[in-house]
């Protein structure tokens, strides 16, 4: 496991994302962990929350795999 360090400008531009999105509420922590997953260059971002992470748009909607 790796820790990936958020800046100022990763939550910048995470709130910046979300308002183009028009989403608000707690989806800025899925958000986060989605910043993170695609600062890391992962290739896949595991969740049953399949429907909370791929509304974050397509660059993360194409890592979101169920692990069910």
């Amino acid at each position: 496991m790796t820790v990936i360090e958020l800046t100022e400008d990763d939550y910048v531009w995470v709130l910046e994302h979300l308002t183009s999105l028009n989403l608000t509420g707690a989806v800025v922590y899925d958000a986060l962990h989605a910043r993170a997953t695609l600062k890391a260059g992962a290739t896949t971002l595991y969740t049953f929350n399949v429907k909370d992470f791929t509304r974050l748009g397509d660059a993360v909607a194409r890592l979101v795999v169920s692990p069910q």
